[in-house]
């Protein structure tokens, strides 16, 4: 008797573009004596992979990983984009991708998608949350670190 056939494999979106950003803190020892513990200090990593337009959304999906102990909070309301012309957009839900929202201690990693409700083209990606807070530009690949619980 044959075995019944594997059912097929959903095919999601290709991934267009992927953008790593390594989030640090330079640690300052006072003194004047050198440690081990002194330099850059990691504090967070985002992998965001640009899948392109899906359902009339621009969709990322984001995997983020916190270096910092206590509890840290990312969500997918913590991010929003910019069109050329300066005009925000605020991210939403996209029925049937998973929304980012995690809270996460030191070591952990969540993972999840953020939509933009626009087939625009973005040049600017901006995430303002516990676990970083940084201004991606989405041509360049190049992100710049603001103030903040960093």
């Amino acid at each position: 008797e044959a075995p019944p056939p594997k059912p097929a494999k959903k095919k999601g979106p290709e991934v267009q573009r992927t953008y790593n950003v390594e989030i640090t803190k330079r640690r300052i020892m006072l003194g004047g004596r050198t440690s081990a513990m002194a330099g850059e200090q990691p504090t967070a990593s985002f992998v965001i992979k640009d899948l392109g337009v899906v359902k009339g959304s621009r969709l990322f999906h984001v995997r983020v990983t916190s270096y910092r102990s206590g509890m840290r909070a990312i969500s997918q309301s913590r991010f929003s984009c910019f069109l050329r012309n300066g005009l925000r957009i605020d991210s939403r839900p996209l029925a049937g991708y998973a929304g980012l929202k995690a809270r996460l201690t030191m070591g952990e990693t969540a993972a999840g998608h953020v939509a933009f409700p626009t087939d625009a083209r973005l040049t600017k990606m901006v995430v303002r949350s516990e676990v970083a807070n940084f201004d991606l530009d989405l041509a360049t690949g190049q992100f710049t670190t603001k103030g903040g619980p960093l």
